[in-house]
């Protein structure tokens, strides 16, 4: 970006009187003085977030505290909290949101400390953002609630990585009598946001997918093959790790590669040798829902020899700026050997977008990639199926609602795995 050298000059005092007081993390040649942008902050907090509780967001800019005090922000009919400052600064920008102060700052899922947000600030911005949890409220979450879950979870804590930064856990859901059946041999379905799939208790929101209880009931019902379920916990680099593509107005993304090898040549290995699955492709699936469902529908094009069920759930495909779909569009006689081999399902609710999605998750979105994969002559219903959620909104709820649709089209019952469930019965 070209920098303006008279403007440069004329904010440098007020630069170095920030720098001396220690209260900015913002270098000099990352900030310049332009006509005025407005940047407008849209954040969706916990479940658990008491009824008028005060959220501000205190950053590096003047605008916003200067890290001290903070913007307050305004609670609107859709539960959802919103501000704004208009600020001269360009470059990248830090900052947090808080509740009533930093004795409650945001956290991640499991109560861990995140790094601070960032952003580069350029014409006018909307920021979307999604708190998992608050300092105060997480341990009493994880001691007070029962667990819910229904059937054998086994937990992989502190997983490390050579391609990610933060290690995590993992979430490893076996399917109704594993143990009896010692010779049997099982699909697995990979699932992101692994602490919001089974168990309230660790749920970042309060609410699970039921991801358990709708397999126990399907699998009994011989309405869909049993499967194992590997939930991966996110981090705090869920936003980078969930992303095929750097997005220069969030200041994040692009390590979805990164991720991809993590589970590829990490992950998946460990759990093939721990746990009676079938390694190959064609019974290997991806699933997860807004940026999870972004990186699944990536994962499934671009590692079609590892992916082929594909669960692309509230996908978040206006991520830099439509990326995927101008990717998909363009290069789709590249990527149509690859889509021919999967069941690829993707579905949006009518009251996402800026009601939760962010403006990324949207209809017609979801609408524009099925008009690909039809183009392509990909076999609707087989091949790839579009699922609109009348009334669905971007939350666990509302994935927990549709949850058995999806498993069912993903792993449909056939002819041997039905056999298997009788025997087992």
């Amino acid at each position: 970006m070209t920098k303006n050298l008279f403007n440069r000059f004329t904010i440098i005092s007020g630069l170095v009187l920030a720098l001396l007081i220690g209260t900015t993390s913002l270098k000099a040649e990352d900030v310049n003085l332009t006509p005025t942008n407005t940047i407008r902050f849209v954040v969706r907090v916990p479940e658990s977030t008491p009824k008028g509780a005060a959220i501000d967001i205190s950053g590096s800019l003047e605008e916003l505290g200067m890290w001290n005090s903070g913007l307050e922000l305004q609670q609107d009919v859709d539960g959802l909290y919103r501000g704004s400052i208009t600020t001269a600064a360009t470059g990248k920008m830090e900052f947090k949101v808080r509740r009533g102060g930093w004795a409650n700052v945001e956290k991640n899922s499991n109560g861990e400390e995140i790094a601070n947000r960032s952003a580069i600030i350029h014409d006018n911005t909307t920021i979307n953002i999604s708190v998992e949890a608050w300092a105060d409220e997480f341990a009493l979450a994880q001691s007070d609630k029962p667990s819910t879950v229904v059937g054998e979870l086994i937990i992989h804590k502190d997983v490390k990585s050579e391609y990610l930064e933060l290690s995590r856990t993992v979430r490893v859901y076996l399917p109704p009598n594993y143990e009896q059946n010692k010779d049997a041999h099982y699909p697995v379905l990979y699932m992101h946001d692994g602490q919001n799939l089974f168990d309230q208790r660790t749920s970042a929101f309060g609410n699970e997918w039921e991801v358990d209880e709708n397999l126990v009931e399907l699998v009994k019902a011989k309405k869909m093959e049993p499967i194992i379920v590997v939930g991966i916990d996110n981090s705090a680099m869920r936003s980078d790790e969930y992303t095929p593509t750097y997005w220069e107005r969030y200041g994040a993304g692009g390590k979805g590669d990164a991720y991809a090898k993590f589970l590829i040549t990490e992950l998946k290995p460990f759990i093939d040798k721990t746990y009676r699955t079938k390694p190959e492709a064609q019974y290997t699936g991806t699933a997860g829902s807004s940026l999870g469902g972004l990186i699944s529908l990536y994962l499934g094009t671009a590692y079609p020899d590892t992916f082929t069920r594909i669960g692309s759930v509230s996908p978040a495909l206006g991520w830099d700026n439509n990326q995927i779909i101008r990717d998909f569009s363009e290069y789709k006689k590249t990527y149509l050997p690859h889509w021919q081999k999967m069941r690829n399902w993707i579905d949006m609710g009518t009251l996402e977008g800026d009601t939760g999605g962010g403006g990324v998750c949207t209809v017609p979105l979801a609408e524009e990639v099925a008009q690909i994969f039809r183009n392509s002559n990909l076999r609707e219903n087989d091949q790839f199926k579009l699922f609109i959620a009348e009334n669905g909104l971007h939350n666990e709820p509302a994935w927990a609602k549709r949850i058995d649709k999806i498993l069912m089209y993903l792993y449909p019952p056939t002819t041997a795995n039905l056999q298997s469930v009788d025997q087992s019965q």
